[in-house]
């Protein structure tokens, strides 16, 4: 057998196993999930979900929390403040929120979010950021949820490829979302 014949079937059997490795390790994160997850509470807990235990978590005060994952530069930015006024659409208020950054999205508008206990929106783009006069490319997923007294921001930016992998986590945070209207007082939930 030719030299170039079994250099050729060792590359075939290395991505082959590379492939492999990978689906199997998509799988047993898919079958995992968040396992339990870690709570996390805030806004004097009216809002509740659970994060990967992996991530690391810094509280900013009582309504801002920031998480980063530890084996890229996943950074999770959730903000929970007071809602003042009658309700909005989600997606409007995510759409004028996402507007003010001057960020320029390869995928617009926001999609809402009717499934679930709190109406919401969310976009998932990849974006271009001006950082310190440079323009760089990264994955930005934003959610917006409005409760009845609370707004609720989930902002995560992240470098292009590891996105894909974030978003799933994501996903089953917001799938862990609960927010006590009792905590945080109740309002008018009508669209203005």
């Amino acid at each position: 057998m030719p030299l170039g014949f079994a250099i050729f079937w060792l590359v075939l059997a290395a991505g082959l196993l590379f492939v492999l490795v990978g689906l199997w390790q998509l799988r047993r994160a898919r079958r995992a999930g968040l396992g339990n997850g870690l709570p996390l509470e805030l806004g004097a807990g009216a809002v509740r979900l659970r994060y990967p235990h992996w991530w690391t978590l810094s509280l900013e005060n009582k309504e801002t929390a920031r998480l980063k994952t530890q084996d890229h530069d996943g950074e999770l930015v959730i903000r929970c403040v007071p809602r003042s006024g009658a309700a909005e659409d989600p997606a409007v208020l995510l759409s004028r929120h996402l507007e003010q950054q001057r960020i320029r999205f390869d995928e617009w508008p926001p999609v809402r979010i009717s499934e679930g206990p709190v109406p919401g929106a969310m976009l998932a783009s990849t974006a271009t950021l001006i950082e310190q006069d440079e323009e760089v490319r990264a994955n930005l997923i934003t959610y917006l949820f409005e409760g009845l007294a609370t707004r609720l921001t989930l902002e995560y930016r992240c470098s292009v490829l590891y996105g894909l992998v974030d978003a799933y986590y994501l996903d089953l945070m917001v799938r862990t979302l609960q927010i006590d209207e009792r905590t945080s007082g109740a309002r008018d939930r009508t669209p203005a």
